[in-house]
């Protein structure tokens, strides 16, 4: 084990980088968050897509207006299952339903998919972004500090 009087010091400038380190890791941890739920809600939209072509054209989908489903769907999938009954008055889940025929809902849903895609793409390459300036402080720390850091989790 080194001793005290072994240690490096730790100047102002080594300080900023442990606390770019520890900034940058918590963004990191953020956006894979963001990423996973994005990675959820995209797997959703792709299933509900499959569910939905399998269902005759004439059939009608009651969309609550207080999910995302107007911009895209998210929360939708109880709702379909809840419509599935051949009933064209719609199911009662939430307090506003919007009407949309398979097609229309089909087409929110492919450009639902399509922007979340994107955002996919766009947090993939900011984590990415993030792995390489950690690599790169990690390297520049365990350089001047050695065994006397751990910044591993």
């Amino acid at each position: 084990m080194a001793s005290e009087s072994s240690m490096p010091q730790v100047t102002p400038a080594d300080q900023g980088l442990l606390n770019q380190f520890s900034t940058q890791i918590r963004h990191r941890d953020r956006l894979a968050a963001v990423l996973s739920q994005l990675e959820f809600e995209k797997e959703q939209v792709d299933d509900l897509s499959l569910e939905l072509e399998m269902i005759d054209d004439e059939k009608v989908s009651w969309i609550p207006s207080g999910t995302s489903a107007l911009n895209g769907i998210s929360t939708i999938t109880n709702t379909l299952n809840a419509s599935r009954v051949d009933n064209t008055e719609g199911a009662i889940a939430h307090e506003c339903f919007v009407k949309l025929s398979v097609e229309e809902t089909l087409e929110r849903l492919e450009q639902r998919g399509e922007l979340l895609d994107r955002e996919i793409d766009e947090t993939k390459t900011k984590v990415e972004s993030l792995d390489t300036t950690l690599k790169e402080l990690k390297t520049t720390l365990y350089a001047k500090f050695g065994d006397g850091i751990n910044l591993e989790r």
